[in-house]
């Protein structure tokens, strides 16, 4: 029986430029996605010092099988990781990166598996490194946009009037509006909402008030419902916006349907619509004490 050889010729330069332009890719997504800031000299020495550790398995691949090969790879992701984004959260980030690279290579493997007779030159191999990590790093961005934003939203029950209405509003930590007559901290409400809770003569005086934004106190609407809300105007304040006044009003209470906690008289401020337009929420919650 007659043995043949094949002689495989490995370009370990083309390997190292390969993995550490990968490397880099992940681990900018990995800061952008935990909120870190993005140091590129740590950054571009971590996944240099992943891109050399690796050489040694390109030449020797056996390297990679059973236990030893599983220790290493671990050794080399945690040593890049730790190098690039520190030690703090060392676990979670190395486990994210290490998502991210997986995926990476699933977009890559997809795509080859599209275009089985296409030449996969070195730049067609980076510019695919380029379009996996955009399209991985939007995937995993809306997917933890959508788990911070679950997280924050509740179920509320708001009872004003004799009327009980099941609504859902986001616990925002960005709300400090703060109502000085009554010194309470206040919610945020869709004018959608209130159109649903509030009386037709109250919804006239706020309607008005929407489009005018002139709080008289001598208006006759205003005069025939102050006794029941008791409406009133409050300062805000938005980062890069002017500051302005809200139109705000007593609800007879909230009730948070996951934990309980009712909201006895209860200041709310009243908000455009279009700020909650297509958005599974109709209000803004205060973070203090829920």
């Amino acid at each position: 029986m007659r043995r043949f050889c094949v002689q495989i010729t490995v370009y370990l330069d083309l390997v190292f430029l390969i993995n550490f332009v990968a490397n880099v890719i992940v681990l900018v997504i990995t800061c952008r996605l935990l909120k870190q800031d993005i140091k590129l000299i740590r950054i571009m020495l971590g996944a240099g010092l992943g891109a050399v550790i690796i050489l040694p398995f390109v030449i020797r691949p056996r390297m990679f099988l059973g236990v030893k090969g599983m220790m290493l790879s671990m050794g080399t992701g945690l040593g890049t990781v730790f190098v690039a984004l520190g030690k703090r959260g060392l676990i979670k980030k190395w486990c994210l990166s290490t998502t991210i690279m997986v995926l990476m290579g699933g977009v890559i493997n997809f795509v080859k598996y599209k275009l089985p007779n296409t030449y996969m030159g070195i730049y067609t191999l980076l510019a695919l490194l380029f379009l996996s990590g955009t399209a991985v790093f939007v995937l995993t961005d809306w997917t933890f946009k959508r788990k911070r934003i679950l997280n924050n939203v509740c179920s509320v029950v708001i009872c004003h009037n004799g009327k009980n209405i099941s609504e859902k509003m986001y616990l925002d930590t960005g709300n400090l509006l703060w109502d000085p007559l009554f010194n309470k901290p206040t919610i945020l409400l869709s004018e959608e909402v209130v159109k649903k809770i509030l009386p037709e003569e109250e919804m006239l005086f706020v309607k008005e008030y929407m489009i005018n934004k002139d709080f008289n106190p001598f208006n006759p609407l205003l005069l025939k419902t102050q006794r029941n809300v008791c409406f009133h105007e409050i300062a805000y304040e938005s980062v890069g916006k002017s500051s302005g006044k809200l139109l705000c009003f007593l609800l007879d209470e909230i009730v948070l349907a996951d934990s309980g906690k009712r909201l006895i008289k209860q200041p709310v401020a009243v908000a455009n619509a279009l700020l909650f337009h297509k958005k599974e929420y109709k209000g803004l919650l205060f973070f203090d004490d829920m």
